[in-house]
């Protein structure tokens, strides 16, 4: 099963200059419950904003490029010529590149994935994916990244949880 997770303002923007625009700590602690256990999958900018290893996930992170340009630390991984396809890391975390949707997809068939970013990414996975776990933020933010178009003829909202700064919406496909 894929699911894209996001959180989205209320203005439809989901970055600005690669970084998340808000902090709400109630949103975060919901995408990692979904999150904790499962691959996720994001482009190679949503990697490095990232910054780090996100624990007890594997990461599939998409790269044209057979060398991230990541700018943090990953445990002490230092990358080399080429890339290793998986690096195990410490705290329960491993990152794995991927050279195209197709080849994550691949990875991740026979269990249940998440797309975590960004906008591109978004916009290829959704024809793929079974479900969206989508926290509409009940307040605009100045962005440069918006989410793909949520087609309601596609699209059927399943269930939804009512937070004091968002709205958490589990869509499935019609």
């Amino acid at each position: 099963m894929l699911t894209l997770i996001a959180a989205i303002a209320n203005n439809n923007i989901i970055g600005n200059n690669g970084i998340i625009p808000w902090s709400i700590p109630e949103e975060m602690a919901l995408f990692k419950q979904h999150t904790m256990g499962h691959s996720v999958i994001m482009g190679r900018k949503t990697f490095e904003s990232i910054g780090h290893v996100l624990p007890g996930r594997e990461m599939l992170v998409l790269s044209h490029s057979s060398l991230p340009l990541f700018k943090g630390e990953l445990e002490g991984v230092q990358f080399a010529q080429p890339t290793p396809p998986s690096l195990p890391l410490k705290r329960g975390g491993s990152v794995t590149f991927c050279s195209s949707i197709q080849d994550a997809l691949e990875k991740t068939k026979k269990e249940e994935a998440f797309v975590i970013g960004g906008a591109s990414v978004y916009a290829q996975m959704m024809p793929f994916a079974d479900e969206m776990h989508i926290s509409h933020l009940k307040e605009a933010y100045e962005g440069d990244s918006l989410f793909p178009e949520i087609d309601i003829k596609l699209w059927r909202i399943f269930e939804q949880q009512e937070f004091h700064d968002f709205i958490h919406t589990k869509y499935t496909r019609i």
